[in-house]
């Protein structure tokens, strides 16, 4: 994808297991990108259950099943000069912080564009100007 630039390292088309609780906004989208974990912003506070960030870590950390861990949605804005790409993810903390733990460089993402008006939704006046 060369919108993403110097951010995207790899893209896959996938209908792996586990991706049937796709979110409404990605049902649709097919491509999974190894996303850079120090890309991604968080717009909201994590509140997680260790006992499922543990559970995701073992599965993440056997190469038989981390493909059952579904890839997190990640919102793309394109700043106003094309080169400032901007990507928030809010939900998926679980799997978001398993990723983190793990120290994991990537993150499996499916990628939405999406506009300056979506983020406010999403963080009101904490909207960063674009």
């Amino acid at each position: 994808r060369t919108s993403m630039k110097g951010v995207q390292e790899n893209t896959q088309t996938s209908s792996q297991e586990g991706e049937d609780n796709m979110s409404i906004h990605t049902r649709s989208i097919t491509e999974i990108d190894d996303m850079p974990f120090h890309a991604i912003t968080r717009g909201l506070q994590l509140e997680v259950n260790n006992e499922k960030v543990e559970s995701i870590m073992k599965t993440l950390e056997d190469p038989a099943t981390k493909h059952l861990v579904p890839p997190i949605d990640v919102m793309w804005v394109q700043g106003r000069n094309p080169d400032n790409n901007y990507y928030f993810a809010f939900g998926g903390c679980h799997r978001y912080e398993a990723h983190r733990r793990l120290g994991r460089p990537t993150i499996r993402a499916k990628i939405i564009q999406v506009t300056p008006s979506d983020i406010r939704t999403y963080l009101g006046a904490a909207t960063p100007d674009f």
